[in-house]
């Protein structure tokens, strides 16, 4: 009987290798279940400010108390995740980050420095991990962004003018020659290599923030990524006048912003698609979020496909996307998505 089951395996396989050989498709592969979009509720006790992620694994987010009437609550929570954003353990709890107001975001340079930052003239550090922080109270520094070169030189930034710091963040001052005001990103390449996104233009430093140079006059530039000196993408937006709604670019250079290509977001971000985010990975793929879906290029903006992500419509605000080791994250309102990539 052995025998007999066995040889009708066989023909059936011989039958279904000739079928192939005469030109019908090959049946749809569901591949494994990492290579598709998981999702993580983050919860809707708190309000999810920012997120940032550090090294293959980690990943902090903080929030506030997300009583409408109590926005100027004095203290924030902040998480930690091991495991690429599926559990989350209190690094701060709520009240230890005192009077950062409304609206803060978090940035880690390493396991241990860290900053809370917003644009009230409020900066809180930390030399470990989170368990303890200095509050630079009523301070002169209006930022609510930090980017990192390395432990000792940062940029502060905001919608205005760039600061700089060379000791780790304990003091800030005012930097960047030939830096215009209105900084909205900056994604740092090296130890010395950045590019900008600011209200008047794209800029790049070579040497860590003490000189930038303008590389490209298109205004209004918001998100900002580059997978190397030379590839990188910026999201900018229009705003044609108060009544009519923006008009969001994607300009890619492959020379190092010599020369820009224009890519309409408007054609397939639908809706939802106020300052877009983006994210090269690894693989030099571009990611983009379009309506309820993350867009996805494999030749610098040509051609997209589109994956829909589980849990419905994609809020449109509170979002970004991050490399995460062997994922890409990305996270909006309560919600974190991932997928696995192999790199």
């Amino acid at each position: 009987m052995r025998s007999i089951t066995c040889a009708s395996v066989a023909l059936l396989c011989a039958l279904s290798a000739c079928h192939r050989e005469a030109g019908d498709p090959p049946a749809p592969s569901e591949g494994p279940a990492e290579d598709v979009w998981e999702s993580f509720d983050l919860g809707t006790d708190y309000v999810w400010l920012d997120m940032c992620a550090l090294g293959d694994h980690t990943l902090f987010l903080i929030g506030r108390e997300s009583d409408p009437w109590d926005e100027w609550h004095p203290g924030h929570i902040l998480k930690r995740s091991d495991d690429q954003g599926a559990t989350w353990t209190e690094v701060s709890p709520d009240g230890l980050l005192h009077d950062m107001g409304a609206w803060a975001t978090v940035y880690f340079v390493n396991e241990d420095l860290g900053f809370v930052v917003n644009n009230i003239d409020m900066v809180a550090r930390t030399e470990d991990g989170g368990a303890t922080w200095d509050t630079l109270s009523h301070s002169p520094y209006s930022f609510n962004k930090i980017a990192a070169f390395d432990p000792s030189t940062m940029c502060g930034y905001a919608h205005g003018p760039l600061m700089r710091s060379t000791d780790g963040g304990q003091t800030f001052s005012w930097g960047g020659a030939g830096l215009p005001g209105n900084v909205h990103d900056i994604h740092v390449l090296s130890s010395s290599t950045a590019w900008m996104a600011s209200i008047e233009g794209y800029f790049r430093t070579t040497n860590a923030g003490v000189t930038w140079e303008q590389r490209s006059d298109h205004a209004r530039g918001y998100d900002i990524d580059f997978i190397n000196p030379e590839v990188g993408a910026v999201i900018s937006n229009e705003c044609i006048d108060q009544y009519d709604p923006a008009i969001e670019h994607l300009w890619i250079t492959t020379d190092g912003g010599s020369t820009w290509s224009d890519r309409l977001v408007d054609e397939f971000a639908g809706s939802a698609h106020w300052l877009t985010p983006i994210l090269f990975d690894a693989d030099d793929r571009l990611f983009m979020r379009g309506d309820s879906c993350v867009m996805i290029s494999a030749d610098h903006g040509e051609t997209w496909v589109r994956e829909v992500l589980p849990d419905g419509r994609v809020p449109a605000s509170g979002q970004e996307f991050f490399r995460c080791g062997d994922k890409v994250i990305f996270w909006a309102d309560a919600k974190l998505w991932r997928k696995h990539f192999s790199y």
